[in-house]
């Protein structure tokens, strides 16, 4: 499997309003920013016999980045994020997809920051479920699963899982007041909780073909409470 992933990195100075700019791996594009993707998608794929689902972003296939139509982002404001797959081949398969959000430090080890800051919704909701099941089972505080409900044919794209993506502005809420003595003056500064740190977002796509679904999915995805019908083609969750 392919492991990168994508991440912003939070610059927090007094009360001044964030804006994001586009990094790749380490290179700064623009200095000014304060949430900064580094753009690089994980992505896993299971391979049982042929298969070939693709990530899409805004429905564009995903070549190994997200975020990528994000110039500037304010939190608080939502921004258009639709996250879905399409399947590329001429069998028909269930899909998994695990969404990871958590916060990191410049070494990119995770910290204990609250990774429901970084918000991922579909018109409203958490996330469309009419078109996907969440797996409760699977998740922790920093990640969720989801399977598709129904089956995807070959050569069709699945409907959004989510559609907007926003960083809560409770940021702007979690900071500290100094106050130190420069000469004869008193400098009070704001020090936010999350200055500095990176919010990291992973996607892993995953796929099984139709033959065989109903014993290969314990087998693949494990005994998570996860089933296939394979009369009706659809994934049971907790049933």
């Amino acid at each position: 499997m392919k492991n990168n992933k994508t991440s912003l990195l939070l610059s927090i100075v007094a009360v001044l309003a964030l804006i994001v700019m586009v990094m790749s791996g380490v290179q700064i594009i623009n200095t000014r920013a304060a949430l900064s993707p580094a753009t690089a998608v994980y992505r896993g794929e299971i391979e049982l016999g042929h298969l070939d689902v693709t990530m899409l972003e805004n429905h564009k296939p995903v070549d190994g980045t997200l975020l990528n139509d994000l110039k500037d982002i304010d939190p608080g404001k939502e921004y258009k994020e639709e996250i879905s797959v399409r399947n590329d081949s001429d069998v028909d398969e269930y899909v998994r997809l695990v969404i990871r959000k958590y916060w990191s430090d410049k070494s990119e080890k995770r910290v204990t920051l609250d990774p429901e800051l970084i918000v991922l919704s579909y018109s409203g909701k958490d996330y469309n479920d009419n078109a996907w099941v969440e797996n409760k089972a699977e998740a922790t505080t920093e990640r969720k699963v989801y399977y598709l409900r129904k089956i995807l044919p070959g050569e069709t794209e699945s409907e959004d899982l989510f559609d907007t993506i926003m960083i809560n502005d409770e940021i702007m809420d979690k900071y500290e007041i100094t106050t130190t003595k420069e000469g004869n003056s008193t400098i009070t500064r704001l020090v936010y909780e999350y200055d500095g740190y990176y919010i990291n977002l992973e996607a892993e796509v995953q796929s099984i073909q139709q033959a065989e679904a109903d014993s290969a999915a314990a087998s693949v995805w494990g005994n998570t409470g996860v089933s296939i019908d394979t009369a009706s083609k659809t994934v049971k969750v907790g049933e």
